[in-house]
C-alpha cells in the first residue's frame, strides 16, 4: 500500500534524499548546504540537524560534501551520519546530537568540483562503503580503486583491499546483498554479469 506523506518542515520542500538505513532517511535542504533532517516516515518523527560552520569553511576555504553515508551502531543503539569532505570527514551521532570532525584519512580525497555528483555510500553489516579512484569517491570499482569504509565501532574511515579478481578491464559496482558487501559487474566488453559476495 502506498501512502503520500507531507513532510512537516516547510523549509525542506523538494528536499534531496541522500541516504537510507533501516527506514531512516537523511534529507538535505537543496537551498542550504548545512541543513539536514533525519526522518522516519513510518513514525513521522524527525530531527533537524545542521553542520557546524567550520565544515563549510574549513581553513578559510569553502568546502562541499564529497560523499555521505548513514549507518546504525548496534553496540550503543545509535544512528550515525557520515559526511566526507576533501580534507576531513564529520560524524553526527543521533544519541549525542553532536558532530565529531576527523582529519585522518586512509587516502587523499579530491574536492568536489562543479558538476560532480555526491557519492552515496552502500550501508551493510554496520559499515558504509565507497570506492576511491584517483582521489574521487565513486560507487564503482576497477583495478585502480581503493575501497574505503566507515567503521561504525571505531568512528573511523579505513581501507579495504580491492579483491584480486578485479582485473584491468573490469568494472564493478558496490552493492549490498543479503547484508553483505558485494560487487557486481565484469569485463567492460562482456555481456556476462559476475557477482561477488
Amino acid at each position: 500500500m502506498m501512502e503520500n506523506q507531507q513532510f512537516p518542515l516547510k523549509k525542506f520542500k523538494r528536499a534531496e534524499v541522500w541516504c537510507l538505513c533501516d527506514g531512516l532517511v537523511l534529507l538535505r535542504n537543496p537551498r542550504a548546504d548545512k541543513y539536514f533532517v533525519l526522518w522516519n516516515p513510518s513514525t513521522r518523527e524527525y530531527r533537524a540537524i545542521s553542520c557546524p560552520d567550520n565544515h563549510l569553511y574549513y581553513n578559510d576555504e569553502s568546502r562541499r560534501v564529497r560523499a555521505c553515508g548513514l549507518c546504525y551502531d548496534s553496540s550503543v543503539g545509535d544512528y550515525k551520519v557520515i559526511l566526507i569532505y576533501d580534507l576531513f570527514y564529520a560524524v553526527y551521532s543521533l544519541i549525542r546530537d553532536s558532530w565529531t570532525t576527523k582529519t585522518s584519512f586512509p587516502c587523499p580525497v579530491l574536492p568536489l568540483l562543479p558538476g560532480d555528483m555526491i557519492s552515496f555510500g552502500i550501508t551493510t553489516a554496520g559499515c558504509v562503503f565507497w570506492s576511491l579512484i584517483n582521489g574521487e569517491i565513486q560507487l564503482f570499482v576497477d583495478r585502480a580503486s581503493t575501497i574505503i569504509y566507515f567503521d561504525v565501532k571505531l568512528d573511523e574511515v579505513k581501507n579495504l583491499s580491492t579483491p584480486d579478481f578485479v582485473g584491468e578491464n573490469d568494472f564493478f559496482y558496490l552493492a549490498s546483498v543479503k547484508g553483505c558487501l558485494s560487487l557486481y559487474g565484469g569485463r567492460i566488453e562482456s555481456e556476462e554479469l559476475n557477482i561477488w559476495n
